[in-house]
């Protein structure tokens, strides 16, 4: 059931097609949401440069609240994970591949929270406020979906919870949010092109035929730079084992074993089973949520952004995974838990036909930026709005 009210909470709290983002020959322009977010970037960029990690955007010059950066030149990690899994039906080494690819990524990010650290406490001596990141939007994620799907909410009890679980997301919530997944990360190898700037089935088809010829070049995967962009979501605070998930356990790079230790989803400080598991609760909703929202709300833009992308994973496995972190999940957070395994059920694959969002939004319709191409383009003329 689609509401007016679902609709707006999509457009204010979901969509994400409203930011600006001008791809240009050789400078990407992206313009920051509000001041905050904006100058936080900055001096993330800066402080990232000054600490001699490799791979991080040159800033060529501010203008409001835009940043104009030097755009890296390959093929967006996620992409590349992509080929790979694709390949590696009938290539065996393509699986070699995506693990050293994965491996290297790994080692990048724990340097980068390892300086993102020293970053958020620089900025606290400074007399910076921190902010956490919002679990409100956690619970709309929640509301949207439940909704969408008529599964009962039990709201008096669904309020409880996830009050519980905000107020115990204040207090572990201490490390500057990268949002380290694969989608923003590039393999920077001129040869490959990233689709998303323009694109078309040949880039494609180009990138498929490149990786092929490079699977048994060991040297090749092990010293083309990779590198990281977009730290806007650093003006929230996450939990330690946020960005190691959002690494090692998106749909695109997890083992597929939900027994998982603590102690092997963190690279700084002391494991704690509890906050790893609502770790999970609150990137699996993330990861999860805003996808299928995309799928049943605004399609137009799911089938673009999220073409490679399937959000029944998360809701199949995070009630495992989190009752094998913590064996007390199920009492304090019984609602929540039995919220997810409705909509492991009830959501589907299947993308609406009639895009709802747009149909009650027409001055947002734009074209989405990522991965467009001609096959995709004809079926979104199939689709209502």
């Amino acid at each position: 059931m689609v509401t007016k009210e679902i609709l707006k909470i999509f457009h204010d709290d979901l969509w994400k097609d409203k930011r600006l983002m001008d791809p240009r020959k050789k400078v990407f322009v992206k313009k920051s949401e509000n001041k905050i977010e904006h100058t936080t970037e900055i001096s993330v960029l800066r402080f990232l440069k000054d600490a001699n990690i490799d791979g991080i955007p040159e800033i060529k010059k501010t203008k409001g609240l835009e940043v104009h950066m030097a755009i890296f030149k390959g093929i967006r990690v996620f992409e590349l994970l992509v080929i790979l899994d694709e390949l590696s039906i009938k290539y065996e080494n393509a699986i070699k591949v995506k693990r050293k690819i994965i491996d290297r990524c790994n080692d990048r990010q724990r340097k980068i929270q390892f300086a993102l650290k020293d970053w958020r406490e620089n900025e606290i001596k400074n007399g910076q406020t921190r902010f956490k990141y919002p679990q409100d939007k956690i619970k709309k994620i929640v509301e949207v979906l439940a909704i969408c799907k008529d599964i009962p909410l039990r709201k008096k009890e669904f309020d409880k919870e996830m009050a519980q679980l905000i107020d115990y997301w204040e207090t572990v919530a201490d490390i500057p949010f990268r949002d380290a997944t694969t989608k923003n990360m590039v393999f920077c190898d001129p040869n490959f092109q990233r689709i998303e700037l323009e694109p078309n089935e040949s880039k494609i088809e180009k990138n498929i035929k490149q990786v092929i010829d490079k699977l048994t070049d060991d040297d090749f995967w092990e010293t083309t730079p990779i590198a990281d962009f977009d730290f806007s979501s650093c003006m929230h605070d996450t939990t330690v084992e946020d960005d190691y998930i959002s690494l090692h356990c998106h749909e695109r790079t997890f083992n597929g074993n939900t027994y998982i230790d603590p102690k092997d989803l963190i690279w700084i400080g002391t494991p704690d089973p509890k906050r790893a598991a609502i770790s999970f609760y609150v990137r699996y909703y993330r990861f999860g949520g805003r996808k299928a929202a995309y799928r049943l709300l605004n399609p137009v833009n799911h089938l673009v952004r999220f073409a490679y992308d399937n959000d029944d994973f998360y809701f199949k496995n995070l009630n495992s995974i989190m009752r094998n972190l913590w064996s007390s999940v199920d009492d304090e957070f019984h609602v929540l838990l039995q919220i997810t395994d409705d909509l492991s059920k009830k959501l589907g694959t299947r993308r609406a036909v009639t895009d709802e969002f747009y149909k009650a939004y027409p001055d947002a319709i734009r074209q989405a930026w990522q991965g467009l191409n001609e096959n995709r383009i004809r079926q979104i003329t199939k689709l209502k709005f």
